[in-house]
This record gives structure tokens, C-alpha cells and sequence, in this order.
């Protein structure tokens, strides 16, 4: 609001200044037309003055009275002469001294003007710096705001992700427990995992006595879709489960370095299948029934 003020106040001045000049101006120049005058009037009186000398000496000499008559007459207008002579002499330097004191107020107004130019510039300058700040500053307040919006929804989103997480923890804390059953192969399994109707449902750990361990899904005790099954001696079945049998494809690691990837049915191999030697390379391929190849591809190599 200052810097406009001072824009104001600059303009006010100039405008002020450019009035009295004109003013003095037009007031000169009226002055200067006058005098103009007075002084063809001067020339006209002396141009007659001379007009009557001459006449002096053409004329007849005979009458003295009429001589000292023309003589008065002269010296009358004389006089006059030099009263307004005078009086235009005077004018002319109170006019000299009026132009020059124009003259002296409008280098002055120049000056003025030429530092109040530099001073609105300046002014502008930093009036566009203050507009480039300002919005810079309106960017970045924008930019909080927007940024405080964004981070208000995601912390209600993560705490509302957060209470959904706690309330699955509190369920599964709840469905998770310890059992102890004797399986179909009369092997007691002690289990740690999911339950629900006093049964192992839900994802799970199962030690059958000392022989094996199976970390899966388990179905009404028993292994019931994907599963990790390891036996004691090493040899470790990684693949699908139906009702407590391996079903479906997996892949059976013997402990000799050996593999088995294909499909099973009720925990014998059935269906198409590979068998990989330890250097990974393909020894047996074909069509699997009850856990013997049927049309093999290639023969077994020692």
C-alpha cells in the first residue's frame, strides 16, 4: 500500500507542476504580445518624430513662432518618447528575468521528473518482485494446503487400513491354537495353526511324530491344498493336496539330488511327469499310472 501511495503522490507532483508551467506560460506570452505592441507604437511615434524634424528644416524659417511652436511640440513628444521607452526597457527586463526564471523551473521539472522516473522504475522493479514473491508464496501454501488434503486422506486410509489389519490379527489371534490327533496312519500329530470347529482349518504346522513335517492348508485334519511336506530321511514334497493325499502337480525332491515334476493322484504318480537327474537334465519323461511310467519318452540312463 506504501509503494502505491508514493506512485500517487509522484503523479500529483508532476501533474501539478506541468499546470503552473502552463499557466506561466500563457501569461509570458500575453505579457510578451503587449509589449510587442508598446513597441510598434514607439517605432510609429518616432518614425512621425522624424517625420516632423525633417519638416522642421523644409519649412519656411521666416516665422519663428512657428518655429519654437514645432520645436515645443517635438520636445513634447520627445519626452514622451523616452517615458515609454523607458517603460518598455523595464518591462522587457522584467520579462528577460521572467524567462529565465521559466527557463531555471523547467530545467528544475526536468530534473524532477528524470529522478521520478528512475524512482518509479525502481519502484516497479520492486513492485514486480514483491508480485513474483507473493506468488511464489501463494504456490507454496497452495501446495501445503493441497499436500496437508492429501496426507489428511491417507492417514485416514492408513488408519482404517490399519484397524481392518488389527481386527484380522484379533480373529486370527483367536482362530489360531494347538492340537493333538491321531491321522489315518495312526500317527499322532501334534499342530499349531488356524482352527476352527475344534478341528486344523486354515493354514498351519503339523509334526507327525518323528517321521515328517507338513507347513500348509489343512482341511478337517487333514492336508488339504498347497503344501511343504518333509520327510526325516531328507526328501521333500512341494505341491497340491486333496483331502490329505498329494493330488494334483507337485514336485517330489529326493534327498539323492533327483527330482519328480508332474501330476499325482492319491499320493502315487499319475498322469504326465519328468524325472531330472542332479545335473538338472531330463532322464525320464512320459505318461505316469499308479506311480510306473507307461509311454515313456526316453529310458532311464545310470
Amino acid at each position: 500500500m506504501k509503494s502505491f501511495k508514493l506512485i500517487y503522490i509522484f503523479i500529483a507532483i508532476i501533474v501539478i507542476l506541468g499546470l503552473i508551467l502552463t499557466i506561466l506560460y500563457f501569461k509570458a506570452k500575453n505579457e510578451i504580445s503587449i509589449i510587442t505592441k508598446e513597441k510598434n507604437d514607439i517605432y510609429a511615434e518616432l518614425l512621425l518624430f522624424q517625420q516632423a524634424n525633417q519638416s522642421l528644416f523644409d519649412d519656411d524659417f521666416n516665422s519663428s513662432d512657428d518655429f519654437f511652436s514645432k520645436l515645443s511640440v517635438l520636445n513634447s513628444k520627445n519626452n514622451d518618447l523616452y517615458n515609454k521607452s523607458k517603460t518598455f526597457i523595464d518591462k522587457i527586463d522584467y520579462k528577460n528575468i521572467l524567462l529565465d526564471s521559466l527557463q531555471l523551473i523547467e530545467q528544475i521539472n526536468k530534473r524532477t521528473i528524470q529522478k521520478n522516473q528512475f524512482a518509479i522504475k525502481d519502484l516497479n522493479n520492486s513492485l514486480n518482485l514483491i508480485s513474483k514473491e507473493l506468488s511464489i508464496r501463494n504456490r507454496i501454501e497452495d501446495s501445503l494446503r493441497n499436500y496437508s488434503k492429501f496426507s489428511h486422506r491417507n492417514i485416514q486410509l492408513l488408519n482404517s487400513e490399519i484397524k481392518s489389519l488389527n481386527d484380522s490379527l484379533k480373529m486370527l489371534k483367536k482362530s489360531i491354537g494347538r492340537l493333538e490327533f491321531i491321522n489315518h496312519d495312526s500317527i499322532m500329530v501334534r499342530y499349531f495353526g488356524n482352527i476352527s470347529d475344534s478341528a486344523a482349518n486354515g493354514f498351519g504346522v503339523g509334526i507327525f511324530g518323528k517321521k515328517a513335517i507338513y507347513e500348509g492348508f489343512w482341511k478337517d485334519n487333514l492336508k488339504h491344498g498347497e503344501g511343504i511336506y518333509t520327510w526325516a530321511n531328507g526328501d521333500i514334497y512341494k505341491g497340491e493336496y486333496l483331502n490329505g493325499k498329494r493330488s494334483g502337480f507337485g514336485v517330489y525332491y529326493f534327498s539323492s539330488g533327483e527330482r519328480y515334476e508332474g501330476n499325482w493322484d492319491k499320493d502315487l504318480r499319475n498322469g504326465k511327469g519328468k524325472i531330472y537327474d542332479k545335473n538338472n537334465i531330463i532322464v525320464l519323461e512320459g505318461i505316469w499310472e499308479n506311480d510306473r511310467i507307461s509311454k515313456p519318452k526316453n529310458s532311464m540312463t545310470n
